[in-house]
């Protein structure tokens, strides 16, 4: 007797087609080079680039500038400074990690698309509507907007989360709502209403 599995073709059809059209649109952006505040923010980050790197965490997130925002936006720098380490600060690893988090959104809306009631081709629908908005380009293809696509992740976490608090699964729903917060918060500080 074949055991059910736990998840269907059903749960993951549409999230995976919203995260491929979200890598079509957005794929050509990791041969993009560093831009605007990029170089900032990286390229000319010494304390970011060098030994005493954990200070930057604590930092105004702006200070690279040479000014101060007062936002505090401690997962992306951390981020910044894994993806230098892991690609020799060269800007392709960059550009992918904010394309494949984009994915992630995308796929994400498909989900949260399916656990309120949508068909499966709705659901898909949604996740590529939400890769395909124009509004969307300066979050994936510019490095800087790496905080929206975070605050984005962490926010649809939370609210499936919530989804699955409220349908039995008290736990692991209470686990994501405080885990996709967290990530919210600690990217940008605009997710203060996600609580």
């Amino acid at each position: 007797r074949r055991r059910a599995s736990p998840f269907p073709a059903a749960d993951w059809a549409a999230p995976l087609a919203a995260a491929v059209v979200a890598l079509v649109m957005y794929g050509r952006s990791i041969g993009f080079a560093f831009v605007w505040d990029d170089l900032d923010l990286i390229v000319r980050h010494a304390d970011l680039q060098g030994p005493m790197w954990a200070q930057s965490l604590t930092r105004d997130f702006w200070s690279a500038t040479g000014g101060g925002t007062g936002m505090w936006r401690p997962l992306v720098t951390f981020s910044y400074r894994i993806d230098g380490v892991l690609s020799g600060w060269t800007p392709a690893w960059f550009h992918a990690v904010n394309v494949l988090g984009f994915a992630l959104a995308a796929a994400l809306i498909a989900r949260l698309a399916q656990r309120r009631g949508a068909s499966l081709t709705l659901a898909a629908l949604a996740g590529a509507c939400f890769a395909c908005a124009p509004s969307q380009a300066e979050a994936v293809a510019w490095v800087a907007g790496r905080t929206d696509v975070f605050v984005a992740v962490g926010t649809l976490l939370a609210l499936l989360g919530a989804g699955e608090a409220r349908r039995g699964a008290p736990r692991r729903g209470l686990a994501a709502v405080v885990l996709g917060t967290s990530v919210a918060l600690l990217a940008k500080e605009t997710a203060v209403v996600v609580p």
